[in-house]
């Protein structure tokens, strides 16, 4: 594809492309000369494909096949385990991580509210925000002083909107919308259960 846009290329020619390629689609790949190549992660997503996590690994390190710098996750096993391909080490960069952890305190069962519930992300239908709702309707039967803090924004806030009205759960949940990091801490270490209702979250950030 990028030879075909080399010969059609207009005036300001992007200095680099970035590509993102699926395991599939390296199974066939050949003639792949990055400058750069990394593997983003390697999680159970991809299994009705491959035998095991081992094959699914073994599909995805072919991205460094031909690439000039092999960029590595240091914390995961597996992405270091994909060094052993021979590349001499002037080749190879490792980056850390670049997440700032939230201020949290530590775990402590007696400061925490052991009937509050958070959630902090994004607020899309697939995350399934409304079981969230749907339990703590439930839960308020045997928990009274049952609440459900989301934390976070999204096209979704207005079903959830109608949903609590609808349910008459006013008191029992509260839509903060989006928070500071601050806010996000205290949230986090008032309650005492962090909830995912969540189809599918391909890269588990949320953990």
């Amino acid at each position: 594809v990028l030879d075909v846009l080399a010969t059609k290329r207009a005036q300001h020619w992007p200095d680099v492309f970035v590509l993102e390629l699926s395991s599939f689609q390296l199974e066939t790949t050949s003639s792949l000369r990055p400058l750069a190549a990394t593997v983003l992660n390697v999680t159970e997503n991809h299994l009705d494909r491959y035998p095991d996590l081992a094959a699914y690994a073994e599909a995805k390190r072919r991205i460094f096949q031909g690439a000039e710098i092999q960029v590595l996750n240091r914390d995961d096993p597996r992405s270091m385990a994909m060094r052993e391909l021979g590349l001499p080490a002037e080749r190879i960069r490792v980056i850390y991580n670049g997440v700032v952890p939230p201020a949290l305190a530590p775990a402590d069962a007696h400061q925490r509210d052991p009937h509050r519930i958070v959630y902090v992300g994004r607020v899309k239908r697939y995350k399934r925000l409304d079981l969230l709702l749907n339990a703590v309707r439930d839960l308020r039967q045997t928990i009274p002083d049952v609440h459900l803090d989301i934390a976070g924004d999204g096209d979704a806030r207005e079903d959830l909107a109608s949903l609590i009205a609808e349910h008459g759960l006013q008191d029992h949940v509260t839509l903060h919308g989006f928070v500071d990091d601050a806010t996000k801490a205290a949230l986090l270490n008032r309650a005492a259960v962090f909830a995912i209702a969540s189809m599918h979250e391909g890269w588990g950030l949320s953990v």
